[in-house]
């Protein structure tokens, strides 16, 4: 049940290679289907993440604006607000407990640094070095379970796909579907779709990689 919380009904990734476009005939067929509520496009990839002399390998996950409307995270804030956007700047919600071990706090808040290299350059996570380096300031906290407030760095999505330098591709599409339909159903037709090129995994599904 905590889980249910921040995973959606349906995750869909490609088999080769780790990201794909979100503009792809076959996935825009998937977001008209009617059986589905809420879909949004997902980046997510690990990252250094600081705060002064602190720091630790998170995982920075970029969503669309539909994320909060399909998992149900706003009822685990244990402070601040699930809020990624204002009219001038992005801002992150961040699990309890990742929160704690940098250090920061909502009250005369640090941004949280972000590390990461960039393409083609070296790919070990220490501050020097080719880096992709953004910052950016926690709205609220969450405590779902512990392994998730451990690790999860929730940002918007375009500010993701800066950091990450990922104009056009996603890692990840997340689908919820709307109340009283036949998921098993669902996802076969949703895989039929598809084809081989993509996978469709289903909540439980999901923690088979975790």
């Amino acid at each position: 049940s905590h889980f249910s919380s921040f995973d959606p009904d349906f995750r869909i990734t490609i088999n080769e290679g780790k990201s794909f476009l979100p503009n792809h005939e076959k996935i825009q067929k998937i977001r008209s289907l009617p059986d589905v509520a809420f879909f949004t496009e997902v980046i997510e990839e690990n990252a250094l993440l600081r705060n002064n002399d602190r720091q630790v390998i998170g995982t920075v996950k970029g969503v669309g604006p539909d994320f909060e409307k399909m998992t149900g995270i706003d009822t685990m804030m244990t402070d601040g607000q699930f809020k990624l956007k204002d009219d001038i700047y992005d801002f992150a919600v961040m699990g309890q407990n990742l929160a704690y071990f940098l250090s920061i706090g909502l009250q005369d808040p640090n941004p949280v640094n972000i590390y990461v290299p960039q393409k083609g350059r070296s790919s070990s996570l220490t501050p020097e070095g080719n880096f992709n380096r953004m910052q950016i300031l926690p709205s609220g906290f969450f405590s779902i379970q512990q392994e998730l407030d451990s690790r999860y760095l929730i940002v918007p999505l375009d500010f993701a796909r800066v950091l990450y330098d990922m104009p056009e591709k996603v890692n990840a599409i997340e689908i919820q579907l709307k109340k009283g339909v036949q998921h098993n159903k669902i996802q076969k037709n949703i895989q039929t779709i598809l084809g081989d090129e993509f996978t469709v995994k289903n909540r439980y599904q999901q923690h088979d990689e975790k």
